[in-house]
């Protein structure tokens, strides 16, 4: 994280995947950095992530807020359903994250659905991705129908990476680490990662 940061990240997420989102912050604010991993000036672990029903409940401006904390977070995590990909408050989140300049810091993570469902399987119905995600936004914030670069996702799903497994995806990129350095470090010191 930045020292201009204020935040590792921001966590978007429509509210039906609220206990998906309950499990994922609660990883992330509980795992413990491996010390080898650690950059100069960072803490033992990955706090604060900003999750709106956890920071907003006393600010009375709430587009104001939730804009100052997209602004001060190095990361947004985006977990990825039909109910993400039909939310405009998700897709708003991350065009805004992409206006910022900071394209490169959206770690999806597929919670439900399907990626490009329709040409998958034939219908949209089943698509996780937010159109945000899947198209390039102009720099006035108007999206196009060019399809943005192809993001490489934290699938969650059971026949897929697992929800293990996508958190430590996720855990690894905001490390900005490789996930066998993350694999190692977790085996070569287990638990005792202060």
């Amino acid at each position: 994280m930045t020292d201009k940061a204020h935040y590792w990240a921001f966590l978007s997420y429509s509210h039906q995947d609220a206990d998906f989102a309950d499990w994922i912050f609660d990883e992330l604010d509980s795992f413990r950095v491996p010390r080898n991993l650690r950059k100069p000036g960072m803490g033992a672990h990955l706090r604060p992530i900003f999750r709106d029903r956890e920071e907003l409940a006393a600010s009375a401006d709430l587009n104001g807020r939730i804009k100052e904390a997209m602004q001060g977070s190095d990361a947004l995590v985006v977990l990825c359903s039909p109910n993400a990909a039909t939310s405009q408050w998700v897709n708003a989140e991350i065009k805004l994250f992409k206006l910022l300049g900071k394209m490169d810091r959206i770690f999806p993570l597929i919670v439900a659905g399907e990626p490009n469902a329709y040409y998958v399987c034939g219908s949209s119905e089943d698509e996780c991705f937010p159109p945000a995600l899947r198209y390039t936004i102009t720099e006035t914030g108007e999206m196009t129908t060019q399809p943005d670069r192809a993001f490489v996702a934290a699938d969650a799903r059971l026949d897929k990476d697992g929800k293990e497994n996508a958190k430590l995806k996720i855990i690894a990129g905001l490390l900005g680490v490789g996930m066998g350095d993350l694999r190692r470090a977790r085996s070569r010191f287990g638990n005792l990662f202060g």
